[in-house]
Formats: structure tokens, sequence, C-alpha cells
């Protein structure tokens, strides 16, 4: 057997050492270079896509809100512009078909509301305004005007496409409309109210669909079939519900562009009768603070000057003939 001498043997172990040294350094250096790589492929991952790769197999519906529609799913995108950012838009819903079972019936109005578009970090969300209240700017308690007043967050979707050269974002519709966000359809139950009451089942997102969508300039209208399904019911209601485990109930969704006009709201004369919108006016000191609101058309004179004239833009109303389809906006 040979024997190395202690110098030998020391060189030798210090020669090994050096090797195993060396080779987990390159190894340790190689995981460092795969783990960046690793990392940036996640987060290229979950970065938001090009609008226009998201949007191939879709068709578009351009206005004042812009839509993208699946030609094979049916499924719904919204583009939102950088110049819709922070902007007031109305809201406006109005059943097109349901049944008066549910309270739900054909030209029936469900209400209104002003909303905001606001961007936080990846995501865009829809609030809900309060209008209820007014403030003189010049009065100091106007400062603090937002104090203990909840806004409304209807919605906070992620931003799944953007165009950064034309400052664009993509959010999914779907999220927004074919569920109860900007509005309850679904009646609330009475506490009180019957165990054997007919009642909708719960909202069916599988059978629940976008009927159309038209896009103008200055508004976007939307036409929903909400349907509710449940397995059973005790109560299957009067004879113009089919089946009372899946109802279904029809909805026109406006989005409307806030008018920039010189329209002259009219404040409410408790002598005389109006439809109204009641705001509380909280810098005055008046016993009755109400500067409620006459719900009117903006019709303005073409001569000013004239007791009697003819508006500048009249009332129009359009009228379906029958062959018309329901939902053809």
């Amino acid at each position: 057997m040979k024997h190395f001498s202690p110098i030998k043997l020391i060189s030798l172990l210090f020669v090994l050492c050096m090797l195993i040294t060396n080779s987990y350094a390159q190894k340790k250096k190689a995981n460092n270079k795969d783990a960046p790589k690793a990392e940036a492929s996640k987060t290229d991952k979950d970065a938001p896509k090009k609008i226009s790769e998201l949007t191939k197999k879709s068709k578009k519906i351009e206005g004042l809100f812009t839509f993208y529609q699946d030609t094979t799913s049916g499924a719904l995108k919204m583009v939102i512009s950088k110049n819709q950012l922070e902007k007031e838009f109305i809201y406006f819903s109005q059943i097109a078909d349901g049944v008066l079972d549910a309270g739900a019936f054909r030209g029936s109005y469900r209400g209104s509301k002003v909303f905001k578009i606001k961007k936080y970090f990846n995501k865009i969300e829809f609030v809900s305004q309060n209008t209820s209240f007014y403030f003189d700017p010049n009065n100091e308690i106007s400062k603090a005007s937002k104090a203990n007043i909840s806004e409304s967050i209807l919605a906070s979707l992620k931003i799944e496409g953007i165009d950064s050269i034309n400052g664009l974002f993509l959010i999914d519709a779907d999220h927004l409309f074919l569920k109860e966000t900007f509005s309850q359809i679904k009646p609330a139950k009475h506490p009180k109210s019957s165990p054997t009451a007919f009642s909708l089942g719960n909202l069916d997102k599988e059978k629940t669909k976008v009927l159309g969508v038209r896009s103008y300039p200055k508004n976007t209208d939307l036409a929903i079939e909400y349907v509710y399904s449940t397995e059973s019911v005790l109560n299957r209601g009067s004879q113009a519900v089919t089946d009372g485990r899946n109802v279904s109930i029809k909805v026109y969704h406006s989005l409307i562009e806030m008018p920039e006009n010189n329209y002259q709201p009219v404040f409410d004369d408790p002598r005389v009768g109006y439809f109204t919108t009641q705001v509380n006016d909280m810098t005055s000191t008046s016993s009755t603070p109400y500067r409620d609101f006459v719900h009117r058309w903006n019709l303005v004179k073409k001569d000013p000057n004239a007791s009697i004239s003819e508006p500048v833009e009249p009332i129009v109303w359009w009228m379906k003939t029958q062959h018309q389809k329901n939902f053809d906006l």
C-alpha cells in the first residue's frame, strides 16, 4: 500500500476542496441565471397583453364605449380610454320584458345614477357618486363635503389588455353586465312575506347572456337577459310564467356621456306637484335646506324674447313597429 507524506496529503485535500467549491459556485451561478428568467417569465405571464392580440376573433362595436364580442363564445370585452378616467357618466336602466310576479314588467324604469371610472394600479373601477347633497363652494363647510359620505364601488376589474400608444385598457365586460352590478334586478324578499309567495331563484350565470350591444358617439346601450333558476318552487306563479324554476328578465342598460351644455336646473316649488330629485343644501342655515330638482327636458327657445317659441331641439320619440325584434336597439 502506497503511503503519502503529510505535505502531499494536505495538498491533495486542498485541491479537492477547491474543486468542490468551484463546482458549487458554478452551480449557484447557473441557478441565479435561471431565477431571473423564471421570475421574468412569471411577470410576463401576469402582465396585460396587447388588446389587438386578445381581440383577434372578436367583433368590434365602436362608440362612446367600444366593445369586442367573441364570435365563438359571445364573451364581451370593454375598452376604457385614458380620457374617460375620472369623468362622470350617467347610467340608466329599463325593463325590456319581465313578469309581473317578479315586479318587473315591460317599460318600467329601474332608476339612474352617476358614476365615475377610475384606475387603481392594474384595475379599472366603476364608482357610483353620491348626488344627494349640495355644498356652497364659497362656504368653509364645503371643505368637509366628502366627510361621512360613502361612494359605492360597483366593480373593480383587472386590466386584461393594453394599447399603450392610444391609451386604452381592456376589461371583461361580462363581469360588469352579466351580474347585477349596476342595478338590482331581483327584488329583495320582505321578511314578513309568505314562504309560499312567488320568488325568483338564483342568478344563473350559465344561462344569463348578452342579447345585443349598440354603441353611439354619446351613449352605449346593452340588452341583457337575466335568468333566475332554482331546482324546485312552491309557487309556480301566474300563467305568464312558463316555468317558475327558470324565469327570464330582460333589461336595457344605457351608459350616457355627461352632457356639457347650458342646461338650467329648475328647483321644486312645494305648491306644485313635480317629479323631483331630492338634494339637501348642507351649507344652508334654513330650516328647509332643500334644492330639489324638477325632472324636465332640456328645452331651449329658438327665440328667447318670445313668450312661446319653438325649441332649438324638439323632443323626439321613436316608435317600434310590430315586425321589429324586441332587442333591435
